[in-house]
């Protein structure tokens, strides 16, 4: 088992003889990447996770490798300070969640398929979740981290979507860093974020100033 504390990531096991769980002593973190999380503690913040994986002595090539990204590249973004958050900032944490979805079969009308997958964004004060793949890591590495024990659940019909709530879900230490690592270097390293995010910030002024070249849809005519 696997706690987040704000000192690093503490490693446990149950002991018999104590009847509860005691942190395992000179336990290395890679040797315990499947171990469920089943606590974060409350402070832990984005930036603390980030650091953690960065100054663990095989994390960094681990995750690098597992993941497709610079573990220490992206550490980097951050080591010479964050931005504090501001009582005005909207997102007010970031969490790791499980979406599950249950899709009718196409091949097969009486066969149903289940997809799962892991999520990293932002929880905003207005009840929105926000993309944070595209966001200056200096900007977002104060947010606080949660983990969102309750997975999501789609039932998708033919004509209608159904959501389910309290499905439980305890996620591994190693999808939990999986999932945000591979999310922060999804669009490339800070320069090429930021390229992209200025080149749709261009197109979306450009729209609203109208002067952008749009392309009509025509499907053309039904026969």
């Amino acid at each position: 088992m696997i706690h987040i504390t704000k000192s690093g990531f503490l490693c446990l096991e149950w002991n018999s003889a104590l009847r509860r769980n005691v942190q395992c002593l000179g336990a290395l973190v890679i040797d315990h990447l499947r171990d469920a999380v089943i606590l974060v503690e409350d402070g832990v913040t984005l930036g603390d996770i980030l650091t953690f994986v960065a100054n663990d002595e095989f994390l960094p090539f681990f995750i690098g490798s597992y993941s497709g990204c610079n573990v220490l590249e992206i550490y980097q973004e951050i080591k010479n300070g964050v931005e504090p958050l501001a009582p005005e900032d909207n997102t007010k944490y970031c969490t790791v969640a499980m979406n599950v979805e249950v899709r009718p079969d196409h091949k097969c009308e009486t066969h149903k398929r289940i997809e799962t997958d892991l999520d990293f964004y932002g929880c905003g004060s207005d009840g929105q979740n926000y993309g944070l793949d595209l966001a200056p890591l200096a900007d977002i590495a104060a947010l606080p981290f949660r983990l969102e024990s309750n997975a999501s659940l789609w039932h998708h019909a033919k004509d209608s979507d159904e959501k389910e709530e309290g499905l439980e879900f305890t996620p591994t230490l190693l999808e939990v860093l999986d999932t945000i690592f591979f999310d922060l270097s999804f669009n490339g390293s800070s320069t090429e974020k930021a390229e992209r995010l200025g080149g749709l910030q261009q197109q979306v002024q450009s729209i609203k100033d109208g002067t952008a070249t749009l392309a009509p849809l025509d499907f053309g005519e039904e026969d």
